[in-house]
């Protein structure tokens, strides 16, 4: 497999990432050229057809997929600009550092993360592990996680993964600790699909994937000392008050300011016995529970309502969740009661993310990216990246 990385070259001055996105963000990456950057072949699993991941660049979106990597207006999403062509497989993460805008990325079963840099060099970094399962940058810019993990055959849709670790690296992509995920001990079969940095950098949080079960787990961990603060099983057995909604099987979580937001199946006595779908609201430095948010209920272990998933705007004052159902709503976390009028799709609802602005929210239904104006409701635009690209 080839894998095609564009690399532009601007024929003007280099402008910064404040004024690229005042004239536009696809503005910066007009008039381009291309390099070819090999990659071990594979060929593509049939769940990366469909495969549709993005991030916020600015007031545009960064949308992975089989083909590639592109960067969509989402006021004319017709007009669009391909960053990387692959033939095989596909994107599976992208995030962008908030402070230089530098856009990073990997593709799925490959051990390499690939860097846009806002002058628009390429620059890579390759674990020692198979597989990149995770990346993110913190709110300073100055580190980066990337988790990544073993995996027993490359070739096949349920090839297991094994030995999960955490690199940190600093901004010239150093690797400055190696926290194994085994350093959590409730949970050494896991591995790390999701990671955020706490506001001050000092901490990570992760979301744990244990594979062939029907619950998660989560840690947050001090990336000083690389050892563990807490997991969801420390924060459980601190409880001083077990109610109707305990236990929470895991199945989404997100982190924002000091507010982590757990979701899954609750009140849960067996996987058919359960209330339904919730979602419970912790303070990472305190670790006490704040709140309860109940999104479905179960009816014999039948949910067609359950929980999708879940995010927080940039203070964690603000939940959004998303249903089987389609529906997209919003909650105010310092009393759990439900705000606005909520949004309405047609089929499931996945992706949830906030821009920088909190002026829009993105999702994922019926394979299109939609995008909605968080103060009037109204959607913004709606692509197929599949059909457009």
């Amino acid at each position: 497999m080839r894998l095609i990385l564009i690399l532009f070259l601007l024929s003007v001055s280099f402008v910064s990432p404040l004024a690229a996105k005042q004239e536009g963000c696809l503005e910066s990456f007009r008039d381009s050229k291309t390099v070819q950057i090999n990659v071990k072949p594979t060929v593509r699993l049939e769940y990366e057809d469909s495969q549709i991941i993005t991030a916020w660049y600015g007031e545009c979106i960064l949308v992975g997929t089989k083909y590639g990597l592109s960067i969509y207006d989402i006021h004319q999403p017709d007009k669009s600009i391909a960053l990387a062509h692959i033939t095989e497989r596909a994107i599976e993460n992208i995030t962008v550092n908030p402070q230089d805008m530098t856009i990073a990325f990997n593709v799925a079963r490959d051990s390499t993360v690939y860097f846009i840099k806002p002058d628009k060099t390429i620059l890579t970094w390759k674990a020692e592990e198979d597989a990149i399962r995770a990346i993110s940058f913190s709110p300073d810019g100055n580190l980066m996680a990337v988790a990544s993990a073993k995996i027993i055959d490359t070739e096949t849709e349920y090839g297991l993964y094994y030995d999960s670790v955490i690199h940190i690296l600093d901004a010239s992509r150093n690797v400055i600790m190696t926290i194994p995920s085994d350093h959590d001990s409730s949970a050494p079969e896991t591995i790390v699909t999701k990671t955020i940095f706490s506001d001050d950098s000092k901490h990570l949080f992760t979301y744990n994937l244990r594979q062939g079960y029907d619950s998660d787990k989560v840690t947050y961990w001090d990336i000083q000392t690389g050892k563990k603060v807490w997991n969801y099983d420390d924060l459980f057995e601190n409880l001083k008050w077990i109610f109707g909604t305990d236990p929470l099987w895991i199945t989404k979580a997100s982190m924002s300011d000091h507010i982590a937001a757990f979701g899954g199946k609750d009140g849960v006595n067996d996987w058919d016995d359960y209330n339904g779908t919730a979602v419970h609201l912790w303070n990472v430095d305190t670790q006490q529970r704040l709140g309860y948010v109940a999104i479905s209920y179960s009816n014999s272990g039948k949910d067609e309502e359950h929980l999708t998933d879940l995010t927080l705007n940039h203070d964690g004052s603000i939940l959004v969740t998303a249903q089987n159902n389609g529906a997209v709503r919003f909650w105010d976390t310092n009393n759990d009661i439900e705000i606005s009028k909520g949004i309405q799709e047609k089929s499931s609802v996945s992706q949830l993310q906030y821009d920088s602005s909190e002026w829009y929210l993105s999702l994922l239904a019926d394979n299109k990216i939609v995008v909605w104006d968080t103060e009037t409701l109204e959607k913004v635009s709606s692509f197929d990246p599949l059909k457009s690209s």
